[in-house]
């Protein structure tokens, strides 16, 4: 078995920092004058030693790169992340065929390799949206149920979590395969929201987390787990230019409403979607109308059904 060491999946990193480094027309003295050998450094972008986090934090200062930025870096250079965007992206095309060899490689490389929470996350989302989408799907579905129940407890008997826990519940949620309380989830976006937010990919996460908590209560047509939802909706601090969640808090109220009173029937629902759709083609591009469209349209096939 190899580790994720051998594979050498993050050596560019060094490379990216000395490009910034040059580009800024930064000295290798100023690491000296920090206390970070520029020989260290020197190395690390050789590929031939690595760099301790402590010795990364002044570089980020150093070199003057936000904290986000370099993750986004390791990120893009993380082998199972290339794998999860790749593998959704060809399923989400509906190039099955390719997706199917995707999955495999991607199995082949998780048996080859050590054990990784993001590995069991990213093959998760992978796998159940293959057997979603993909009408030939060669994944079962006691294989997605298997890996879920693991994730699940792992989740469930941890006692800190963090943004990508509440990004796979969010998945889990809206995919259907398997129904899970909404309590787990709730700690863990309570949890979450007690430490300011400030990028904008941390804040999609959450947003889409709170979205897909309400279409899965739609769904299961459970009033109560509708309104702790549409409570959480109206708890969650909008900046004054978001639109599309001060869009998403009308929709919420708009159902709760109707729950409440009885009257969500699908004719209405049409009217109130056009409403909205209406109101967006002014200043909205026609591809986020069309992901809001089907976001709208999947609320009113839970109503039919």
């Amino acid at each position: 078995m190899q580790t994720q060491k051998t594979i050498d999946e993050y050596n560019l990193f060094g490379t990216y920092l000395e490009e910034i480094r040059r580009g800024k027309k930064i000295s290798l003295r100023v690491f000296d004058e920090h206390g970070l050998s520029s020989r260290t450094f020197q190395r690390f972008v050789k590929g031939e030693s690595d760099i301790r986090i402590t010795d990364l934090a002044l570089l980020v200062e150093i070199l003057s790169i936000s904290p986000f930025e370099c993750t986004e870096k390791l990120m893009g250079l993380s082998t199972t992340v290339t794998h999860k965007i790749e593998c959704l992206s060809v399923i989400y095309q509906k190039d099955f065929q390719r997706s199917t060899q995707l999955i495999k490689e991607f199995k082949e490389y998780i048996q080859q390799t050590p054990f990784t929470l993001g590995k069991e996350e990213a093959l998760y989302k992978i796998l159940s949206s293959d057997f979603l989408l993909n009408p030939r799907s060669e994944v079962s579905e006691n294989e997605i149920t298997v890996l879920e129940h693991r994730i699940l407890k792992r989740l469930q008997n941890a006692t800190v979590y963090t943004l990508y826990d509440l990004d796979f519940l969010s998945y889990q949620q809206l995919n259907g395969i398997n129904q899970v309380s909404p309590r787990l989830f709730l700690k863990v976006l309570k949890m979450v929201n007690t430490t300011p937010l400030t990028d904008v990919q941390s804040n999609q996460i959450v947003e889409r987390a709170l979205i897909n908590m309400l279409l899965n209560s739609i769904r299961t047509k459970k009033y109560s787990n509708v309104l702790l939802t549409v409570q959480l909706f109206e708890s969650y601090v909008i900046s004054d230019h978001n639109w599309y969640m001060f869009m998403w808090k009308k929709i919420a109220d708009y159902i709760k409403k109707g729950m409440q009173q009885k009257e969500l029937t699908p004719s209405k629902w049409h009217s109130f979607k056009q409403d909205i759709l209406s109101s967006l083609s002014i200043f909205v591009p026609l591809t986020q109308i069309n992901h809001i469209q089907n976001q709208l349209n999947l609320i009113e096939s839970y109503l039919i059904d």
